[in-house]
């Protein structure tokens, strides 16, 4: 970790590990996480150690001060037992780390969070959710829990559940908040609101809060459709805007969205834009050109095209290339500091592919991209569907004799 010209080694397999004298780190799956890092430096990984397996830790702090925040083999966390085998980490912007851990046995249990000098238990299997009454955290031995860390303390996560009235149609949940008083967002089966469709949520297979609050939940509904949802701050459903929808038409645009790509495939920027990825379907297109990148506007809620598949980019002056595929890598289930692909100003990276004929051979090339977020006349015009080759600021789009340049959106 470092600046560059200033980077130093943090740990190494069979190294002495930070805070645990005759303690080491392991040769085989030493470095089995994600590295965090926040805003004011500190880091938070884990690791593994060397012995009997599960053998495993989480480290967080300053890279020059770090802290052996939990060990397996020694007493959880407010349960009276040890940690059994440690797997999922988080760190917030104010240095408060989350882990998943198992206790007695595989299908037993806990969510911790909080300073590494203060953990505190967020919940354990068997014990009662959050906001319900005779329903209890996890469904089975193979259950984990999805949580994540947003802004300086929001603990996010969903987890399976069981007990009074949990069938397979409403055993999962989501909860937001503090550590200590996480706050019941919805359950599996909860109807939605009719500005929503109606219907049944089907859970929460990722979300994302932003640096301002809003937030994104991607969910299946009961029919199997996939769906992303977006609201302005951490809230129940009643509060939620429908973003797209598949086998809807996507607002703002007059083709549909048939399959929406859900790995690592959206992003929640910290300006509330949403970007995502998939098949579209509609007038105009086919199998050349039913592929496209997509940003949801949270000021117009409407969405706009950032590159479909058959798309002319000029990738230098005078020279224009076809778009044949393209990737985007999203922030799937991650704070909007750590998403791929979108940074805060909506400024979208993607990879594209290209080909071009020169002397009657079919090049390919491949290329980094990066789209602006569209605030120009030109890009008002396209929404507003202006005649046909009226798309600019010289052009008379009313006849009127007098250029769009001296005309309000309202003509």
């Amino acid at each position: 970790i470092g600046t560059p010209g200033n980077v130093f080694l943090i740990g190494r397999e069979n190294d002495p590990t930070p805070g645990l004298p005759g303690e080491f780190f392991a040769t085989s799956a030493f470095f089995n996480s994600k590295s965090r890092l926040n805003r004011s430096g500190d880091i938070s990984f884990r690791a593994g150690r060397r012995g009997t397996s599960p053998r495993n830790g989480v480290w967080s702090g300053a890279p020059t001060n770090l802290s052996a925040a939990a060990m397996t083999g020694t007493l959880a966390t407010n349960v009276g037992v040890n940690y059994r085998d440690i797997s999922g980490n988080t760190l917030s912007q104010s240095g408060n780390i989350a882990f998943e851990s198992s206790l007695n046995t595989s299908a037993d249990k806990a969510l911790f969070a909080g300073p590494t000098n203060a953990l505190i238990k967020v919940f354990r299997f068997g014990e009662t959710c959050h906001g319900m009454t005779n329903v209890f955290y996890g469904g089975g031995a193979s259950d984990g829990i999805t949580f994540e860390h947003f802004n300086d303390d929001l603990l996010a996560y969903t987890v399976r559940i069981s007990g009074s009235g949990i069938s397979t149609i409403n055993d999962s949940a989501f909860w937001a908040g503090t550590a200590e008083a996480p706050q019941l967002i919805f359950q599996e089966g909860d109807v939605l609101p009719a500005n929503l469709g109606g219907g049944n949520i089907a859970g929460a297979s990722a979300f994302n809060v932003n640096t301002n609050g809003h937030m994104l939940i991607h969910s299946r509904l009961t029919n199997s459709a996939d769906v992303l949802y977006w609201a302005d701050s951490v809230s129940k459903p009643t509060n939620w805007v429908e973003i797209a929808r598949e086998g809807g038409v996507l607002p703002g645009l007059e083709i549909s969205l048939s399959n929406l790509f859900t790995t690592l495939a959206f992003s929640l920027s910290d300006n509330g834009d949403v970007i995502f990825y998939g098949f579209v379907s509609g007038p105009g297109i086919s199998t050349t050109n039913d592929v496209a990148i997509l940003r949801w506007v949270p000021s117009t809620r409407t969405v706009q095209r950032i590159v479909q598949e058959g798309d002319m980019i000029e990738v230098l002056p005078g020279d224009f290339r076809k778009v044949t595929d393209f990737e985007f890598s999203g922030g799937l289930g991650q704070s909007a500091s750590y998403s791929c692909g979108v940074n805060s100003s909506g400024q979208v990276a993607f990879s594209a592919v290209f080909s071009k004929v020169i002397n009657n051979i079919t090049n390919t090339t491949r290329g980094i991209m990066i789209a602006n977020r569209p605030s120009t006349f030109a890009d008002w015009a396209w929404r507003a569907k202006l005649p046909v080759g009226q798309d600019g600021p010289g052009d008379d789009a009313n006849d009127d004799d007098t250029t769009n340049t001296d005309h309000d959106s309202n003509g």
